[in-house]
């Protein structure tokens, strides 16, 4: 940090410095400077540690590698910028990780591209900002990525979900309320990168219509598959419990869909499946009694047309959120159900049960 010299760092003069690559360290400081000049809260990030001296890899928010080198950016609201486009981020060559969080609205303005052509970032995440534009179809481009997170990010255009993607080798990938429209693209489970890499797959809250595409069923490793609201339709693919994905799999949400049919007992091929949640759907008859095959901790149901009894069985999963509420499901309750007292969340309302004499199910709800 020598080259930034003694000038306290409110004072350094960046404007005929700060694209010099042979000085790295000065470089970092006046992209780091001008974020602090343009904070959304200056006190805030100041009291982080910004501005303080000229040893940024001490600041909070930012890690640096043994070279003094910076390799993480946590940018997160209050402590953000009020926008970025200008400030220079495409010159951190060895960024690493880079996090935007925004809030209020903040930060605003065009989504900065440069960020999409770091070669060395392996972890990006673009949450609630107010970016205006398109996400460039370029990430054939970051050869290192490993995690791509944009999430509830309305002003950009992201209608589509960049093809360029499947060149990468992304471990998860989260695009979730993003206004997507259309099917869930083939090319996330045709990518012969992605087939091996993916493991974390989180689609939700956007406006995907038709059904689970059969390409999704090569991604072999994947291990949480999030679907949930969003406007797919027709039956449960069968092709889903015959997935490459069968022993990897360890959460599923498919909820506030438009799925109909029945819930197919296939699902039981899931061997390592935590989380089944299937609520806000147009599904049909009976739970599956194999089902209880499973170590679940949460089978979330509720607000479907299931029909019959609840399976004894299902009373044998030491479950932690068992919500059935709003089916039209009718006999005895389990007493198995009514005696575990592991609940946090137990939903039984607005059904049709019966509840043996003298069997209290206190840790249910029925409302």
């Amino acid at each position: 940090m020598t080259l930034l010299g003694t000038t306290p760092p409110i004072n350094f003069i960046c404007d005929q410095c700060s694209d010099d690559q042979s000085f790295y360290n000065v470089t970092t400081f006046c992209v780091l400077k001008s974020i602090w000049t343009n904070a959304f809260n200056q006190t805030s990030i100041e009291s982080l540690g910004w501005m303080r001296d000229t040893l940024f890899c001490e600041w909070n928010g930012i890690k640096c590698d043994n070279n003094n080198n910076i390799i993480e950016l946590e940018l997160k609201f209050p402590n953000i910028p009020k926008a970025t486009q200008t400030f220079g981020l495409g010159k951190l060559k060895t960024l690493q990780r880079l996090t935007i969080i925004g809030g209020a609205g903040f930060p605003f303005g065009p989504l900065p591209f440069s960020i999409f052509q770091l070669e060395n970032l392996v972890d990006l995440a673009l949450i609630s900002t107010n970016y205006t534009n398109t996400i460039p179809n370029t990430f054939d481009k970051m050869t290192s990525l490993k995690s791509l997170r944009i999430a509830n990010n309305y002003q950009l255009n992201s209608f589509i979900i960049p093809d360029t993607i499947s060149t990468t080798s992304l471990v998860t990938l989260v695009f979730s309320l993003q206004n997507v429209n259309g099917a869930i693209p083939d090319f996330i489970g045709n990518s012969i990168t992605l087939q091996n890499s993916l493991q974390n797959l989180d689609l939700s809250s956007n406006n995907l219509t038709g059904n689970i595409p059969n390409s999704l069923f090569n991604l072999r490793n994947l291990q949480s598959l999030r679907l949930g609201t969003n406007s797919l339709t027709g039956q449960i693919p069968p092709g889903l419990t015959s997935s490459k994905f069968t022993n990897s799999l360890t959460s599923i949400d498919l909820s506030a869909n438009w799925f109909s049919g029945n819930i197919p007992a296939s699902l039981n091929k899931f061997v390592n499946l935590i989380s089944l949640n299937l609520e806000t759907n147009l599904l049909t008859g009976p739970i599956p009694a194999e089902l209880s095959t499973l170590n679940l901790n949460d089978l979330i149901l509720e607000n479907n047309q299931l029909s019959g009894s609840i399976p004894d069985s299902i009373g044998n999963i030491n479950l932690r959120n068992l919500r059935l509420r709003n089916n039209t499901l009718t006999g005895f309750i389990p007493p198995s159900i009514c005696q575990r007292r592991t609940y946090a969340f137990c939903t039984m309302g607005q059904n049709q049960f019966q509840v043996q004499t003298g069997l209290s199910c206190g840790d249910c709800a029925f409302g």
